[in-house]
């Protein structure tokens, strides 16, 4: 579907007149070109036009012009387009008696049979063409903000899946890596449709990917790998899924690594023999550049093959999961509206885990068939196909309880914390504040010779700062001090002298007096 949808955008290029390649001047500069070539005064002749490609000279009624192709994408220039002047001196149009002033160009000759065909197709009807045009420029729009949207979604879900320790277990770790194929996936998509996007609007496009050799081809192979190894996680999710509802007896015990090997080395087969072979094939063409339409042909199958087969047997263990749910539905719930609502919730829940959005893009784009056909199975399939990516992040991260629990545990921490620090802030602020109001009062009773240093200052001083702590209390008995606890006494040790013990070996009492407290006189 994504070449399909390349193609169409060199359809647009081409078939919406005037496209960026328009000139301006284009017209004026025509009519200058052949202002000398003049026929005889009866003959009926089509006047030199420019089609927003190439100039086309005057052509005697009934006589056809042949040109070589413009160079552009897809288009060989050694072949010819054509216009054919009908017999009323008019330019013939698209079917056979239409005729106007513009007129047709036909350059199908210029591009592939493959492009030819895809042409054939659109251009049943001109008006259709041009609506199945803007369809595809929107379905593009649409793809672009999907994948960016399903790349936040799951960025935020690998972020979250990584961080709590709690969610380190083997269905969460499949996750993980689901998520990491995808990402991989949407970035190199979306560099590519940005670069097709800022291409178009570019008078030169030879800073594209698309026109860099080698770049282009090993972009599409990591397409097509990425794209393999989502897959095939979704095979593995089923896989996981299938051992927990069947019996004991019958589960197979994988090891994680097993998985991972599975997961993200058995896509490099497939790969790998289907790059070959396209490599091979696309080695002598000069106008299919970057291996343009390759997943027309039958090698695509070589990567495209393992993947309807993913999907078939993840099918068959959704069937399984379905009958095993429907099971213990009717051993613990007897209503049928129920029964019916919970097997389809989870039904709808194991979809987009399993690839199931994934079977409208394997399904042949309708080309040949009416705008709303084709307008339908755009919208559709590219919507949940770019929109995949946030569907499983809200089922598997957002919605999921344990990540729901893991986020609340810590928010609360998070509180906690916070309202620590901030309760420790104030306890300083507060021992910092009464301190310096203790000195500001001390300061303001002492006199100023006492201060200095004079006569009568040690009594002075003596009186006042006998007992700060406890004036500080009765002036401020609102604050931390008063809540503090009394300083214990300071004890005076008790040195105790044993006489010399007994030869034998008993060890002198101790004085009744060791363990009382001392007396104050």
């Amino acid at each position: 579907s994504f070449r399909s949808f390349s193609l169409l955008s060199v359809f647009i290029s081409v078939g919406n007149l005037p496209s960026e390649n328009y000139n301006e001047n284009g017209p004026l500069q025509c009519s200058r070109k052949y202002a000398n070539l003049t026929f005889e005064v009866s003959s009926l002749y089509c006047n030199s036009t420019y089609d927003g490609f190439l100039c086309w000279p005057p052509t005697l009624a009934g006589e056809t012009s042949h040109q070589h192709c413009p160079d552009i994408q897809l288009s060989d220039p050694t072949q010819f387009a054509y216009r054919r002047c009908s017999g009323d001196g008019g330019w013939a149009g698209r079917h056979a008696n239409d005729s106007s002033p513009n007129g047709w160009t036909n350059y199908t000759p210029c591009f592939p049979p493959l492009v030819q065909s895809l042409f054939y197709k659109v251009y049943d009807d001109e008006g259709d063409a041009q609506a199945k045009f803007r369809i595809a420029e929107i379905t593009r729009y649409l793809e672009m903000v999907g994948y960016s949207i399903s790349f936040v979604a799951l960025s935020i879900s690998m972020l979250i899946f990584t961080m709590y320790r709690s969610l380190h277990n083997r269905r969460t770790l499949i996750h993980r890596n689901l998520f990491a194929s995808i990402l991989v996936e949407i970035t190199i998509r979306l560099a590519l449709y940005f670069d097709q996007f800022f291409g178009r609007s570019r008078e030169s496009r030879i800073y594209g990917i698309n026109s860099i050799p080698y770049l282009c081809e090993a972009a599409y192979v990591c397409l097509e790998y990425s794209v393999s190894v989502m897959f095939m996680w979704m095979f593995i999710e089923g896989i996981f899924l299938n051992n927990l509802v069947t019996n004991r007896a019958m589960r197979t015990h994988w090891s994680y690594t097993t998985y991972f090997l599975i997961g993200w080395l058995a896509p490099v087969v497939g790969t790998v023999a289907w790059a070959i072979t396209t490599g091979y094939y696309y080695k002598d063409e000069t106008v299919n550049k970057c291996w343009y339409g390759y997943n027309f042909h039958w090698f695509y199958w070589l990567a495209q093959g393992p993947r309807c087969g993913i999907i078939i047997l993840n099918l068959l263990f959704l069937l399984n999961i379905m009958r095993v749910l429907v099971l213990k539905l009717h051993q613990t719930i007897n209503s049928d509206m129920e029964k019916v609502k919970k097997a389809a919730h989870a039904a709808l829940i194991l979809l987009p885990l399993l690839g199931m959005t994934n079977v409208f893009s394997m399904i042949e784009a309708p080309l040949d068939s009416s705008v709303a056909v084709f307008a339908t199975w755009c919208y559709v399939t590219h919507f949940f196909r770019s929109f995949q990516g946030l569907f499983i992040a809200v089922i598997y991260c957002f919605l999921n309880g344990e990540v729901q629990t893991a986020i609340r545990k810590h928010y609360a921490n998070y509180r906690i914390m916070r309202e620590y620090r901030r309760r420790r802030r104030q306890n300083v602020n507060s021992i910092s504040a009464l301190a310096l109001r203790d000195a500001i009062a001390i300061r303001e009773e002492l006199p100023m010779q006492e201060l200095g240093g004079g006569p009568g200052s040690s009594t002075t001083n003596n009186a006042i700062i006998s007992d700060p702590e406890e004036d500080s209390c009765t002036v401020e008995c609102q604050t931390l001090c008063c809540h503090r606890p009394p300083t214990p006494p300071r004890r005076t040790p008790v040195v105790v002298q044993f006489a010399d013990p007994p030869l034998t070996g008993e060890c002198p009492a101790v004085p009744e007096d060791y363990y009382d407290p001392p007396r104050t006189t």
